[in-house]
């Protein structure tokens, strides 16, 4: 028998178990198999309940700040409590105490599910289609599995809401589309939610969402409220998830976990900003300045870079923390530092003998300076050109990044890196042509 509980605002809940999920639906299949997670005492949603049992002040009477150079930090649910719209807010908050299905009706159900079922007919090849209803169907039923069995899923950031309370991310789920899943801020990155009690920090926050539209994410579900076709998960408890199978669980039969400092593994670009890339790795979410994005001189990043690029990082470092969701705490979040530029070898070093001087080589403008330009050689090398050098046609205009160019190479040196105490090589060159 399936157990019914209430929200806050009372209306009734049903909360299934795995055996009753088969019985969802008129007793359909629920297709496929996922990754069975038993959540750990620390945000086990029973246990949260438990913690919150009492008033609605009981939630919010612990207030840690993050400290960003701590290894350990814990944020804080302050921040809503001060917001204006408060009841809304705590009221989003307690979604994440418990996992819960608001199942509609048998007449909604009918509505939802039926429709069309006595006006669609598929004839001849007709493998692999289904109806408005049917996909309906199947995804509710992929949710309400993923919700109890513990099983991640995936989508696709499309659309962000500027919520008096909370900036909300909708993901569309992969292979779905018919379900609304809202992701809070709170619950898509992790920062301490004292800081939404400012404007313009609120604001920060929600235009980090926006660079993030289009974007995947992984995210586990918490509740589902099927009549409205909405769903309500986290990507923290993603994270602290994959976090703990990736980067903290030894493998079978190895004293290492999967993902290490001093490995090379594959990274995904989520959000572009003006001097650093988000990226996700081993489904861990962490920045990569840009001075470790290459060895070349860069452009603007939003030229270089865009949402979904994929390339491989050298992991530098791994350390373990703590972040807190109302009440749940999450203990196996990771703080990572990764290296692009690390990943490969210099190019100035690889490349040094294959440019003279004297040569003539293609180049692209990357950026310029008071006193010069710096290009890449055919994508290889950096070279830096004074701009008194260079012809810039008749109205006299300076070269724009990523205009193509012809560069004369005039001089090579070999210099000695403070920092790294391995060789660096400049090039100075002068730039002869190039187009419009």
């Amino acid at each position: 028998m399936s157990k019914t509980d209430t929200t806050g605002n009372g209306q009734p809940v049903e909360e299934l178990t795995p055996e009753e999920l088969l019985a969802l639906q008129n007793a359909e299949e629920v297709e496929g198999e996922g990754t069975t997670y038993v959540p750990s005492q620390e945000h086990d949603p029973d246990s949260a309940v438990e913690e919150t049992a009492g008033t609605d002040e009981d939630m919010f009477e612990d207030e840690v700040l993050i400290h960003k150079d701590e290894e350990k930090s814990l944020s804080s649910v302050e921040g809503i409590r001060a917001n204006p719209d408060a009841d809304k807010a705590r009221e989003l908050s307690e979604i994440y105490t418990r996992k819960s299905l608001e199942s509609a009706s048998r007449k909604e159900k009918d509505a939802m599910y039926h429709s069309s079922r006595n006006e669609t007919r598929i004839v001849g090849d007709g493998e692999g289609l289904m109806t408005d209803e049917q996909q309906l169907r199947e995804e509710t039923l992929k949710l309400a599995h993923s919700m109890q069995s513990g099983q991640i899923l995936k989508g696709t950031i499309v659309a962000v809401e500027d919520a008096d309370y909370m900036p909300l991310a909708i993901v569309s789920m992969e292979g779905g589309g018919m379900y609304r899943i809202v992701i809070p801020a709170f619950h898509l990155i992790d920062f301490d939610e004292s800081i939404l009690r400012n404007p313009d920090q609120k604001n920060a926050v929600l235009n980090e969402l926006q660079h993030r539209i289009g974007s995947h994410v992984s995210f586990m579900v918490f509740r589902i409220v099927e009549n409205e076709c909405n769903a309500y998960a986290s990507r923290i408890s993603a994270m602290d998830l994959l976090g703990k199978r990736n980067f903290i669980d030894l493998q079978r039969g190895e004293d290492l976990p999967l993902l290490f400092p001093g490995l090379k593994t594959n990274a995904t670009v989520v959000a572009v900003h003006k001097h650093d890339l988000a990226v996700e790795v081993g489904g861990v979410e962490c920045i990569i300045p840009r001075r470790e994005l290459s060895w070349n001189p860069l452009g603007r990043l939003n030229h270089e870079f865009h949402i979904g690029d994929k390339f491989f990082v050298k992991i530098i470092s791994v350390a373990q923390y703590s972040t807190k969701r109302g009440g749940s705490v999450f203990k196996n979040m990771i703080r990572l530092e990764v290296s692009r530029k690390q990943a490969s070898i210099n190019p100035n070093q690889k490349y040094y003998e294959k440019y003279k001087v004297g040569q003539v080589c293609d180049a692209e403008v990357k950026f310029c300076t008071t006193y010069s330009v710096q290009v890449v050689l055919a994508g290889q090398v950096a070279c830096t050109c004074r701009i008194p050098q260079f012809a810039a046609g008749p109205s006299g205009e300076l070269p724009t990044p990523g205009q193509k160019c012809l560069v004369r190479i005039t001089t090579k040196n070999i210099r000695e890196n403070e920092e790294t105490k391995e060789r660096a090589y400049l090039f100075g060159g002068a730039i002869i042509f190039y187009n419009n």
